[in-house]
């Protein structure tokens, strides 16, 4: 049976005081707007602050509020999303936005059970809204929080274990204050980013290192324990790079791929045309390694029954992922020459 320690104390009033002196400031979604809030905590999940604030300033400028968003094309959503990655988060936020304007007349809902019936916002993230735009004393449990909990009760049980998933569900309730519950969760969520990091945890920093049971006893580096990693699957896939004076010819993805919603290189069973370029990208449950082949053809023709042939000029506004965008920008004096 694992054996852990837990603190006899209450870290709220600690971090409430560091997060005001020391926590992040003047980021722009940092406003009691529950619509901004939403916005910024889908796209933070999994993603660098760094990344995240030109493309959720990019957002807000195209969807000021959930009504326009609710009735914009997926395309245009799927569009300023690209390059983000974890793309069921943008077909989660354009279904959920549909749903609000639908049952909640345009706003998102106060209360965390609410929030939680909504598309794509789980426990945590209905407790983040709830306390930064309402000050519901709500809880959050998001990765960074997870290690800052895990160290300090130095908890041996792996992440995403049902049963460690309980156990720091408790300590998230039990902690949370029923006043500046928004400064304490940013707090949790600050110091998880800046000083309790994955690697090299800065604790002579640390606003709870006195009350902390893994540095006392010196391994934070080992918590959160995580379960061994599983070999990641591969899979091939031959994609055709057809080029015409038009440009190059791209298609949208369907069915239940990542890559739905946005605009890529047809797939083939059978390449045509001589190989081009290869390159491999890792998502979360499997890596593809792709073969790209090149063929040049008639602009009056059409490669493939849906697609339309995209130039130079209009590749930026063109919804791609990641990988085929970089391919294109690396190869377009050599694909886009004839435009």
């Amino acid at each position: 049976m694992t054996v852990f320690h837990t603190p006899n104390f209450t870290p709220s009033t600690l971090l409430i005081e560091w997060q005001k002196q020391f926590g992040r400031h003047g980021l722009p979604w940092m406003v009691k707007d529950a619509y901004c809030r939403w916005i910024s905590e889908i796209m933070l999940q999994q993603t660098q602050v760094s990344v995240v604030k030109d493309y959720y300033a990019r957002f807000m400028e195209a969807f000021p509020t959930i009504d326009v968003l609710a009735r914009a094309p997926e395309e245009d959503v799927m569009r300023l999303w690209a390059g983000l990655g974890y793309y069921t988060r943008a077909r989660n936020l354009h279904a959920c936005a549909k749903v609000i304007v639908e049952r909640f007349g345009g706003k998102l809902p106060q209360t965390v059970e609410q929030l939680e019936s909504l598309p794509g916002i789980g426990r945590s993230t209905a407790g983040a809204i709830a306390s930064f735009a309402y000050d519901v004393p709500a809880p959050i449990l998001d990765g960074n929080v997870k290690r800052v909990f895990s160290r300090l009760v130095r908890y041996e049980g792996a992440v995403g274990l049902a049963a460690t998933e309980k156990y720091l569900w408790q300590l998230a309730y039990a902690w949370v204050p029923e006043k500046e519950t928004g400064t304490y969760n940013q707090a949790l969520m600050d110091l998880g980013a800046t000083v309790c990091t994955r690697t090299r945890p800065q604790c002579e920093r640390c606003p709870l290192k006195q009350q902390c049971a893994a540095r006392a006893v010196g391994d934070a580096h080992r918590f959160p324990v995580r379960r061994p990693k599983k070999p990641v699957p591969t899979r091939s896939a031959v994609m055709m790079l057809w080029c015409s004076s038009e440009g190059v010819w791209l298609e949208p993805r369907t069915g239940k791929g990542v890559w739905r919603g946005l605009m890529s290189l047809p797939e083939v069973q059978e390449p045509v045309g001589a190989p081009f370029v290869t390159f491999s990208h890792v998502f979360s449950h499997y890596e593809l390694k792709a073969t790209v082949c090149r063929q040049w053809v008639e602009a009056t023709s059409r490669p493939t029954p849906n697609g339309r042939w995209v130039n130079a000029r209009d590749l930026p506004s063109v919804a791609l992922p990641a990988p085929i965008e970089k391919l294109l920008k690396l190869h377009a004096d050599v694909l886009f020459a004839v435009v």
